[in-house]
């Protein structure tokens, strides 16, 4: 899974795509889906816990977050959790915060 750049002071979203059921490729919708952010030393990124996801349709799901909640320049782990029919899956998507340059 790819990384995700978040950039200081500014709103945003972050997603999970392309969740999908294996052999046949079904997209996965209708899952409920968290994630919480852990720092490199992984310890949980206050205001990131249990961040929920929504459903977009097509196996993606998405969380906006404030600009006001972004953690400090560095390297993080967004754990993703998705659970659908007594099926759990559980992701690490990267996540690296940079200063906004203008």
């Amino acid at each position: 899974m790819a990384s995700s750049i978040i950039y200081t002071g500014t709103d945003g979203n972050i997603s999970l795509t392309g969740l999908a059921l294996q052999p046949a490729g079904t997209a996965v919708t209708g899952a409920t889906v968290t994630g919480t952010l852990k720092d490199s030393s992984g310890n949980t990124v206050s205001n990131w816990t249990n961040v929920s996801l929504t459903d977009q349709g097509s196996g993606t799901y998405t969380a906006s977050f404030s600009g006001a909640n972004i953690p400090a320049v560095g390297t993080y782990s967004f754990i993703i959790t998705a659970v659908k029919s007594g099926l759990t899956l559980t992701v690490q998507h990267d996540v690296v915060v940079q200063q906004l340059s203008v």
